[in-house]
């Protein structure tokens, strides 16, 4: 697995940040994409590399977009209490 410096990364390595096969990946690489999964690095065409801070932001990103989906309107009923108890000011 060649890392280009650590700053680009391949398919494998990939796939282990999203924690899956790289087989899984290639399968669900479409739907990851039109899901806003950064492209590859436009001058590496075998193998394909990708940014490894673009990839990790993405990723991050994506955990927080889903964090926020799974407290749906209890999140949004938290928050809102938090903001009527600090308006209190006790």
């Amino acid at each position: 697995m060649t890392t280009h410096d650590g700053w680009l990364i391949c398919s494998v390595e990939l796939a282990r940040m999203l924690g899956k096969s790289v087989d899984w990946f290639y399968r669900h690489r479409a739907e990851l994409e039109a899901a806003g999964m950064p492209a590859p690095h436009p001058a590496f065409k075998r193998p394909l590399m990708w940014s490894r801070g673009t990839v990790r932001r993405w990723i991050d990103g994506r955990h927080d977009d889903q964090l926020q989906a799974s407290r749906g309107d209890a999140g949004v009923r938290m928050a809102e209490n938090a903001k009527r108890l600090a308006g209190k000011g006790t």
